[in-house]
């Protein structure tokens, strides 16, 4: 086994990053732990299409500026959007409606 040691500022650089990219789309983020955000767009839907779209956006965004993948949570509320950013790693978009 090899262990590699954290580098925690490169680790800080790339969450201040994928803030600045969340922020193109809502000033509505509530930061969940280090590497994680909740973001509220429903006032940007008319500006950026649905949420599933948003999160397909961002990832692809994440992806050709810094390299790395991102998992996206899409759902009505918190929980289920947590959930949904859980589901599938390490690079997908999952919704989670009322209905599933």
């Amino acid at each position: 086994m090899i262990t590699v040691p954290p580098d925690f500022d490169k680790y800080l650089k790339f969450s201040r990053l994928t803030r600045k990219i969340y922020e193109r789309y809502t000033d509505l983020i509530e930061n969940f732990g280090i590497d994680e955000c909740l973001l509220d767009v429903t006032a940007s839907t008319k500006l950026f299409g649905t949420g599933e779209q948003m999160a397909n956006e961002i990832r692809r965004t994440i992806r050709q500026e810094m390299g790395i993948t991102a998992s996206i949570g899409v759902s009505f509320n918190k929980i289920f959007a947590k959930l949904g950013s859980d589901m599938k790693k390490p690079d997908a978009t999952t919704i989670i409606t009322k209905e599933n």
